[in-house]
């Protein structure tokens, strides 16, 4: 009869284990867009960052350039 039980447990535990990691693909699959949106943004951000760094430095030369100081 303990043989039963243990056989029982471990079936019922491997069926646990399929449909939980059945649950977790399927959460992944159907959320995985949303990551993809998050780097798309991430990604627009940083572009944007890196124009507005830009620009300031460009318009900080100018103004050193009108002064006549030298620029290294």
């Amino acid at each position: 009869m303990e043989y039963n039980d243990r056989q029982e447990n471990e079936y019922f535990n491997q069926c646990r284990e399929e449909r939980l990691s059945r649950m977790l693909l399927t959460d992944i699959y159907e959320n995985d867009y949303k990551w993809q949106l998050y780097e798309d943004e991430k990604t627009e951000f940083v572009m944007e960052l890196s124009d507005y760094i830009f620009e300031d430095l460009v318009e900080e030369m100018i103004e050193q350039m009108q002064k006549g100081k030298k620029i290294y």
